[in-house]
């Protein structure tokens, strides 16, 4: 697999970010986002799980995740994935554009073959900009993400959707949004709603692709992504506000999930001049 990476760093970590994921390994962890995330699919075909709703996509479809939506794409198996991910804040839409062009875009837009070009060519303006500064560079790239953004509110026709969500599974993810932080596994979800363990599992695994406990795993690894965004937070507060208890218990999954320790993944925040690994900080 191969990830290009650029990024431009502001304030408290990135501003901005803009990442190209090509390859049949790309990573498809669960994410939860304090920014708006658009993920132009290149090449490549699967669900994207968003909020308890999975959606169809394929070549040419926009996916769209806003502050505070658990979002994970999962590709179909075996499938080579080529697409990139645009990260940037929900103010500077706020602030230039009608919010409602925002609010109504669908979480997934099929853009259709004569705007194709148009949203690559918008997406090279941006990576060019962050990359080379050169004066105005900050407005010019806003105004790409504006044209993204209008052409995507011109193509937002309603898009065939995956069938209606198992109403346990609603309930379970809602609960473990609520408590992830704390001591919330798999028995105490099936004593709380009255499911079956087997029944329970086999609906996480249809709808998310993952295990219930590999879903609070990957829930308490992305938030605390984002308290790692904070360069007064020590390791271990993190890991207490993620739900750990056992810090050496978090520093072993975070690597696993994300093929770096927590201090390599706060220097790559705050250091544009660092990479990550492939499969690592990879937005879905």
């Amino acid at each position: 697999m191969n990830t290009k990476f650029q990024s431009y760093s502001s304030g408290a970590g990135l501003f901005f970010q803009l990442f190209r994921i090509c390859g049949k390994n790309s990573s498809h962890s669960l994410n939860h986002n304090t920014n708006v995330v658009f993920q132009f699919i290149v090449k490549g075909r699967g669900r994207y799980f968003v909020n308890n709703r999975c959606y169809y996509f394929s070549p040419n479809c926009v996916l769209v995740s806003r502050p505070n939506d658990n979002q994970r794409c999962i590709p179909e198996r075996g499938c080579y994935m080529d697409k990139y991910c645009l990260r940037f804040p929900k103010s500077i839409i706020c602030n230039y554009l009608p919010g409602s062009i925002y609010r109504n875009l669908p979480h997934v837009v099929l853009i259709p073959a004569p705007d194709v070009a148009g949203i690559k060519q918008l997406l090279q303006v941006v990576c060019d900009e962050m990359k080379h500064k050169r004066s105005y560079w900050h407005k010019k790239m806003l105004c790409a993400i504006w044209c993204m953004i209008i052409i995507m509110a011109r193509n937002s026709r309603r898009m065939p959707e995956a069938p209606a969500p198992y109403p346990q599974l609603v309930k379970a993810i809602k609960h473990i949004e609520k408590n992830f932080r704390a001591e919330i596994n798999i028995q105490s979800l099936c004593k709380k709603f009255g499911y079956s363990a087997s029944r329970l599992s086999h609906i996480f695994n249809e709808e998310t692709g993952m295990g219930i406990r590999h879903y609070i795993i990957q829930r308490r690894i992305a938030d605390s992504k984002l308290l790692l965004a904070s360069r007064q937070l020590k390791v271990e507060a993190i890991a207490r506000q993620a739900g750990y208890q056992n810090t050496n218990l978090f520093l072993r999954q975070f690597k696993s999930l994300t093929k770096q320790t927590p201090d390599e993944y706060r220097l790559a925040l705050f250091d544009d001049t660092v990479s990550p690994r492939p499969d690592a900080r990879i937005i879905e």
